[in-house]
């Protein structure tokens, strides 16, 4: 009888940590799915035409293919809900891929990645930030 209960509560104790598992993991699915997301081109004379409509200004991001620290700035720096908010707000952003555009690697004359660059409405550059910035720097430019 008493290997009967041993065994019983064995089976309760791996039900129990089976439902906190998959409670957790069904917790992480439904905060990811609510993720704010950055309204984005990947043109930046489209960015500029729609800015200059708007009276917005514009937010550039050079990027490549191989960057890491591409990755972690649209990780990173481009999610933070205090950056969305305030580009939504104020600016177009146009994320570039320069291996994509090698053009506009030439004409901001990017010979690294990631670059972030900010233009006025009418297209003149403010600001250039060369390499990675994470939300707080950015912010600071914004």
């Amino acid at each position: 009888m008493k290997q009967g209960i041993k065994i019983a509560i064995v089976i309760v104790i791996i039900l129990i940590v089976a439902i906190v598992a998959v409670s957790a993991f069904s917790f992480k699915s439904e905060d990811s799915s609510n993720e704010l997301k950055l309204n984005t081109t990947d043109n930046f004379t489209k960015a500029q035409e729609i800015a200059s409509q708007q009276n917005k200004s514009v937010l550039l991001v050079l990027s490549s293919d191989t960057c890491h620290w591409c990755d972690q700035l649209k990780k990173d720096t481009l999610n933070d809900s205090r950056v969305i908010e305030k580009l939504d707000q104020k600016y177009v952003t146009a994320i570039v891929n320069v291996d994509k555009q090698p053009d506009i690697a030439k004409t901001f004359n990017a010979v690294g990645t990631p670059i972030v660059m900010l233009f006025d409405n009418n297209g003149t550059q403010k600001a250039r930030i060369d390499g990675y910035c994470g939300p707080e720097e950015l912010m600071e430019y914004l």
